[in-house]
């Protein structure tokens, strides 16, 4: 069986000063605006995957409103982008995505830059691989071979996983917090998309700790933890800031669904953590939205923490929200 030909993509922007381009393997082709391309394992596709785990028409990438989108065709996988499943999303540069078991790589360029093709380590084992298996002529070792693959892929998402995520409260950790906050701000900022950040503090926590033990305490935060991830699309991303303050970043939002959304919350927390855990817990929520005078990250986290801090200020137990 020879693996068919797979590869990158790549094309010009209405503005002619970016490329587009989604890496995989050690090829690419210039994807043209406005036109669909097909991907799956089905040889009629205009992207073939030689992957069983691919869907045989798993995703379609399209172009809309000046940018690309990814659509995921009801694949048995679904479409995997930085570690989240997406049924339909805009394509921003460092999109790693995955398709079965297989993974791309989405970048934007300017076109005044020198191209020097730097991929990540994921990708150079896949080239490496797709370079082997072109030169096997045994089914039954490239089946192996893929199956390895497979192997090692699931381990790489376990490890992923445990390196991103908070053990205790398996919300996101602070440093893929504080990774993905400037990327959704860049993109924001670039695209002049709607973006929101809830900074969330546990009301009265040390008391928690103080008069019924830390267990009870660990209890507390997995609770408010859960009652969050409950409440949330499948889109926004929920961290750990640090302690026991927590955060929600919300991209493609506005600041009246945010407010919906931090209220949502709290009114979460406050019914139903006494049946959860036998104490009556309540929380504070700041929430701020992009703007231009919160354009990069930090002043985003800064607009939250001080929205935050006036909540605690106003009683505790309640929302409040900055522009």
């Amino acid at each position: 069986m020879k693996v068919p030909l797979i590869f990158f993509m790549s094309a010009q922007n209405t503005t002619e000063d970016l490329f587009y381009y989604l890496y995989y393997l050690d090829l690419r082709k210039r994807l043209i605006p406005r036109q669909k391309y097909l991907i799956g394992r089905d040889s009629h596709c205009d992207i073939i995957l030689p992957d069983k785990a691919v869907s045989r028409q798993h995703a379609l990438i399209f172009w809309k409103n000046q940018q690309f989108m990814i659509k995921d065709l009801d694949s048995l996988n679904k479409v995997i982008i930085d570690s989240q499943a997406y049924k339909e999303k805009v394509l921003f540069d460092k999109d790693k995505i995955k398709l079965g078991n297989l993974f791309l790589e989405f970048r934007i360029k300017e076109k005044k830059i020198t191209d020097t093709d730097s991929i990540s380590s994921t990708l150079i084992m896949e080239n490496k691989l797709a370079k082997i298996l072109n030169q096997v002529k045994d089914e039954q070792i490239i089946n192996k071979l893929f199956d390895l693959k497979e192997y090692i892929n699931k381990s790489k998402s376990r490890l992923y996983e445990q390196v991103i995520k908070d053990e205790l409260t398996g919300l996101y950790n602070r440093r893929y917090f504080d990774e993905m906050i400037v990327k959704e701000s860049d993109r924001a900022h670039r695209y002049q998309r709607e973006l929101v950040l809830i900074m969330i503090d546990i009301d009265h926590f040390k008391k928690f700790n103080d008069t019924h033990g830390h267990q009870k305490g660990d209890e507390v935060l997995q609770t408010v933890a859960n009652i969050i991830s409950e409440n949330i699309r499948k889109n926004d991303m929920a961290a750990r800031y640090g302690g026991e303050e927590m955060s929600i970043i919300m991209p493609e939002t506005n600041i009246e669904q945010g407010k919906t959304a931090a209220e949502k919350i709290r009114v979460k927390v406050m019914e139903e953590s006494l049946s959860r855990t036998g104490l009556q817990v309540t929380i504070s929520l700041g929430v701020a939205h992009y703007s231009q005078t919160t354009a990069n990250s930090h002043n985003l986290i800064k607009t939250a923490d001080h929205a935050l801090y006036q909540a605690k200020n106003n009683g505790r137990n309640c929302t409040v929200y900055q522009v």
